[in-house]
C-alpha cells in the first residue's frame, strides 16, 4: 500500500497558526509537542486531534474566532496547552492567575471575554472577578489524565455574556499583556501570521527545528511566555517543556535528563543561574545548546547590538569554558 500523500505547506498554512500546527502534525504525527516533567509527553497528533475536539465544544457554546475567552485556570501545562489549541476557535486571553482581584476585574472590563476559564475554587480572585462582571465560567477537567496538556472544558456557569456581539479580528490568536511594572497593564494582541511568520524567521537564525525543547519558566500572560518560550519552538517543529515558573531547580534537572535544548528567559533568571554555576551548584548540561536572553536589566554594562549571527554561550556542566551554540 502506498503511504498517503502530504500536501506541501502552503502561503496560507503560515497565515494561520492552526494551519500550520495542523500541516506539522500531518508530517510528523508522533514528533513530541508538549512535555512537562512527570508528565507523559503530547504528540503532535494529540494536539491536532484536541484542536478539532475542543474546538467542536466550544463551536457548540456559540463561541467562535474573534470571541475573547479569558483563561485563568491555575495550571500552566492546561495554559500551554491552550494557547497552542484554543486559538483555532477562539481569541485567547491568558490571564496573570497571581494578580489581585481588581487587577483581573480590571483586565476583564477591558477585554470585554464571552467567557473566562477559572479554576474550581469559588473564593479565587478570578471567580470573584467574572461573577461581579456577570460573566460565564468554564473550568478544565483534567481529571486522571497522564498526558501533558490532555484537557475537556466543562461550562460550569452559563450567563448572557455568551450572547455577547463583541468580536475582535479573528486574525488575532491570542492577547496579552505587559507586566504593569510601570503602571496600567497594557493588553497586546499576537496575530495568527505575526506569530508564525516571526517564528520561521527567528527559528532559521537560531537553528530551530525538529528535536529542539524550549525549557520554558516565563510567566505565561507575558508576550515573552507566550511567543520567546513556547511558540517559536512548537511553530519550528518543536516542543515546549513546560516547567514552574522561574524554578531554575527545576530547568537543571530536566537539562540533565536531555529534555531541554534551549532557554529564553529574562536577566533575572540567567543571573541565578550563573550565581547557581558560581557557588558550585552545578549540573549536566545534556542537550541544551544555547541560552537567550531576552528581557530585563544585565548586571554590567549592555554587550553591543547584536543580530542573529550573534552565537549564543552556554556554560559547561562543571561552569568551565562556555561552549558556542551550533
Amino acid at each position: 500500500m502506498r503511504p498517503a500523500r502530504i500536501r506541501p505547506m502552503t502561503d496560507s498554512d503560515h497565515a494561520d497558526l492552526t494551519a500550520h500546527l495542523l500541516s506539522l502534525a500531518e508530517r510528523a504525527p508522533d514528533a513530541p509537542t508538549l512535555l512537562a516533567p512527570g508528565r507523559a509527553t503530547m504528540s503532535m497528533a494529540s494536539l491536532a486531534a484536541h484542536i478539532g475536539r475542543l474546538g467542536g465544544t466550544l463551536s457548540a457554546w456559540g463561541i467562535a474566532r474573534g470571541d475573547v475567552i479569558a483563561w485563568s485556570s491555575g495550571d500552566r501545562v492546561d495554559t500551554a496547552a491552550a494557547m497552542a489549541i484554543l486559538p483555532a476557535s477562539c481569541t485567547l486571553a491568558p490571564l496573570n492567575s497571581a494578580a489581585t482581584r481588581d487587577a483581573i476585574r480590571d483586565v476583564l472590563a477591558r477585554l470585554k471575554p464571552k467567557a473566562v476559564v477559572v479554576p474550581a475554587d469559588d473564593d479565587a480572585a478570578v471567580v470573584r472577578a467574572a461573577r461581579e462582571l456577570g460573566l460565564a465560567e468554564i473550568t478544565v477537567d483534567s481529571a486522571g489524565r497522564k498526558e501533558a496538556g490532555s484537557f475537556d472544558l466543562v461550562l460550569s456557569r452559563a450567563t448572557p455574556s455568551l450572547e455577547r456581539s463583541d468580536r475582535l479580528s479573528p486574525a488575532w490568536a491570542l492577547i496579552g499583556a505587559t507586566s504593569g511594572s510601570t503602571g496600567r497593564p497594557k493588553l497586546v494582541s499576537h496575530g495568527h501570521r505575526q506569530i508564525v511568520v516571526c517564528a520561521l524567521a527567528t527559528g532559521k537564525c537560531l537553528a530551530l527545528g525538529p528535536g529542539d525543547i524550549s525549557g520554558h519558566l516565563r510567566p505565561l500572560h507575558l508576550a515573552g511566555g507566550i511567543r520567546n518560550a513556547f511558540m517559536q519552538s512548537l511553530v519550528c517543529g518543536g516542543a515546549a517543556n513546560i516547567l514552574p515558573e522561574s524554578d531554575i531547580d527545576a530547568l537543571a534537572d530536566e537539562c540533565a535528563r536531555g529534555n531541554v535544548t534551549y532557554v529564553s528567559a529574562s536577566f533575572t533568571l540567567f543571573r541565578e543561574l550563573l550565581a547557581r554555576l558560581e557557588s558550585g551548584h552545578a549540573f549536566a548540561k545534556g542537550r541544551l545548546r544555547f541560552v537567550r536572553v531576552a528581557s530585563g536589566r544585565p548586571r554590567h554594562p549592555a554587550p553591543g547590538r547584536t543580530g542573529c549571527r550573534r552565537r549564543k554561550r552556554t556554560r559547561d556542566s562543571a561552569g568551565a569554558a562556555p561552549h558556542p551554540a551550533r
